[in-house]
C-alpha cells in the first residue's frame, strides 16, 4: 500500500530525474486526476454520472465523441444526466471510469464498461434514493 501511494505521488507530482517519457506519464496522471475531479464536481452538481474517458485514436476506430455518446445516451435514455471528461493519451486504447458522487468505478476497457454500465446505473439509483447525500440538493 505504501509503495502504491509513493508511485501515485511520483506520477502526479514528478521527480527531478524523470525522462521525457516519464514526464509524459506524469502529465497524463495529472490530467486523469483533474478529469476525475471534474467528473465528481459534475456528478454532485448535476446529480448525474461523470464519465472519465482516456483515449488514443486507433486507425479506423470511432471518434472519441462517438464513443462518449454511447454512454451519455445510455444514461440519458434512463433519465440520468451524464457528461464525459476527456483525457488524450498516446496509445491506441480507451479506458473508462464512471463517477457517481464520491464513488468512482473503473478503469474499464470499452467492452467491460458496457457490461458494467448496469451496475453504474444501480449505484446512481441508490445514491438518488439516499437523497443526493453530497452537494446541492435537487
Amino acid at each position: 500500500m505504501r509503495s502504491a501511494l509513493l508511485a501515485l505521488v511520483l506520477v502526479a507530482f514528478g521527480h527531478p530525474g524523470f525522462s521525457k517519457a516519464e514526464s509524459a506519464v506524469r502529465d497524463e496522471g495529472r490530467l486523469l486526476i483533474e478529469a476525475s475531479q471534474g467528473a465528481r464536481d459534475y456528478s454532485v452538481r448535476r446529480q448525474g454520472i461523470g464519465i472519465v474517458l482516456s483515449y488514443g485514436q486507433a486507425p479506423g476506430a470511432p471518434s472519441v465523441e462517438e464513443v462518449c455518446n454511447v454512454f451519455r445516451e445510455a444514461a440519458l435514455t434512463r433519465g440520468i444526466p451524464a457528461e464525459c471528461f476527456l483525457v488524450p493519451n498516446d496509445r491506441a486504447t480507451a479506458s473508462f471510469s464512471f463517477v457517481v458522487g464520491d464513488s468512482e468505478k473503473g478503469p474499464f476497457n470499452y467492452e467491460n464498461a458496457r457490461s458494467e454500465f448496469t451496475s453504474i446505473v444501480a449505484l446512481y439509483q441508490g445514491w438518488k434514493r439516499l437523497g443526493y447525500p453530497y452537494g446541492n440538493q435537487p
